[in-house]
């Protein structure tokens, strides 16, 4: 999930672990429904999708030893023993790329990649269905980066679960997602196959997006898609398209005044876009 900051990427990543409760729709694993907040959700329903969170020191009780906090969240989504719940507190360290050793320190006591690992390890405890990573690696330095980037992806390949990944960074977005969606102002602009959306953008926020990263060549003369006018606050009721107020590709009135209706970008529908520009129209504007 990317967007700029304001756009509703952790607010929609919160209310997905049950973190802030949700207004209206509905929340579904498996086909099956979930409650609304995680107060109100079983066991079993907590430990399948866990969260990690942009900032590890905060989301680490500081009190606590590694190791107090691996047991206690073993102990409570699982049926080990004190005993069994530190063996697999090691060997979830072990599997995180930290020495055991570690689980005796405090999270003070580790760097900030470190204490990221940790996070990850603890988000791993419950063998959880999807993990939520909010900005996991944007406080890490780019070196720390693609090595937590690299252990997310390992322990994916061997344990199956799924990651819905919250960033800003095009770069990371590139690097791990097989899927892409585009938020502006709490609504989805555009969603579809992370290949497609990348090199192909086809709605105008999207397009602007993309256009404004970085090119690693002093010999490129980048040409950004310019936005103008204020970005909207989540507060406000949009009564045309969310885009509207800064959309350089605005057709008229009706994109004041009516809300833009879902595009099929593929034949399968698995890339779609909320626009009032006939797909037809973008390709040749965009081209």
């Amino acid at each position: 999930i990317v967007g700029e900051s304001g756009s509703g990427k952790s607010t929609l990543a919160r209310a997905v672990v049950g973190l802030i409760k949700v207004q209206d729709g509905s929340l579904q694993l498996n086909g099956n429904e979930l409650e609304k907040t995680v107060e109100n959700r079983s066991n079993e329903d907590k430990s399948a999708i866990q969260m990690v969170f942009q900032n590890p020191t905060a989301s680490l009780n500081p009190k606590l030893k590694i190791k107090t906090t691996l047991i206690r969240s073993l102990m409570r989504f699982s049926k080990l023993t004190k005993q069994e719940s530190g063996e697999r507190a090691a060997v979830l360290m072990e599997e995180v790329g930290l020495d055991p050793s570690y689980l005796e320190r405090l999270p003070s006591e580790l760097s900030g990649g470190e204490q990221q690992r940790v996070a990850i390890a603890g988000a791993f405890a419950t063998n959880p269905e999807i993990i939520v990573a909010d900005e996991a690696v944007s406080s890490l330095d780019v070196s720390v980066q693609a090595q937590v980037l690299s252990l997310l992806e390992d322990r994916q390949q061997e344990l199956g679960n799924s990651y819905i990944f919250i960033t800003h960074d095009l770069g990371v977005v590139r690097y791990v997602s097989d899927d892409i969606m585009v938020v502006y102002a709490g609504h989805i602009a555009e969603y579809g196959p992370s290949e497609a959306v990348l090199s192909s953008p086809s709605h105008p926020y999207t397009e602007a997006l993309l256009s404004a990263a970085p090119i690693p060549d002093p010999t490129a003369k980048p040409n950004p898609l310019r936005l103008e006018g204020a970005v909207p606050t989540m507060r406000e009721e949009f009564t045309g398209c969310f885009f509207a107020s800064r959309c350089p590709r605005k057709l008229g009135s009706i994109c004041d005044t009516e809300a833009p209706p879902i595009q099929k970008i593929s034949a399968d529908e698995t890339h779609v876009i909320n626009c009032h520009i006939p797909v037809e129209d973008l390709e040749k504007i965009q081209t």
